[in-house]
């Protein structure tokens, strides 16, 4: 680990002074290809040590939209459609298959038991959050009413001040 930084020195000077000036690098288009996957297939063969840190410093970049896009299997951007517990979910499937191949995945019956209840969770979920949105809203309407109550009984009281002002000076 400590000698790792001169490694990937030593491959980043290899990289630019064998294969920087190549055609592979000069015709490289960023609107059609993705970084990252030029990198991989540049970069995989022989270059892995700063293959690793090049993914690394692309995951710190701000949005890692485009990162997780070309580090993804499907490349598409996960995050845009899910929410937090359907995407932790997700990954931690794929990372279980990843590691112990689709063949190797246990089929347990707590596991079967889940995936036949899936839908009925789900139609649970979409229930509380229209439960949830319909709350909201009646709180809603319940606010504005009780803030136009509110604004009237001012109003009121604005107008029967000026009524008592108006019939003292009639009165006099």
């Amino acid at each position: 680990q400590e000698g790792q930084g001169d490694v990937i020195i030593q491959q980043f000077t290899s990289l630019l002074s064998l294969e920087g000036r190549g055609e592979q690098f000069r015709s490289f288009q960023p609107f059609k290809q993705r970084v990252a996957v030029f990198l991989h297939l540049t970069l995989s063969p022989s270059y892995m040590d700063l293959l690793r840190f090049c993914q690394s410093v692309l995951l710190l970049s701000r949005g890692q939209d485009t990162v997780e896009r070309g580090f993804s299997i499907n490349k598409e951007v996960e995050t845009c459609n899910l929410l937090g517990e359907s995407l932790e979910a997700l990954r931690l499937i794929c990372d279980n298959v990843s590691c112990c191949g689709v063949l190797k995945v246990p089929l347990t019956k707590d596991l079967l038991a889940s995936v036949a209840s899936a839908r009925s969770q789900y139609r649970l979920y979409l229930e509380q959050e229209r439960k949830k949105r319909e709350s909201d809203a009646q709180t809603q309407k319940r606010k504005a009413a009780e803030d136009e109550l509110q604004e009237l009984k001012q109003q009121r009281k604005v107008l029967d001040e000026v009524c008592a002002i108006l019939e003292n000076d009639a009165n006099k």
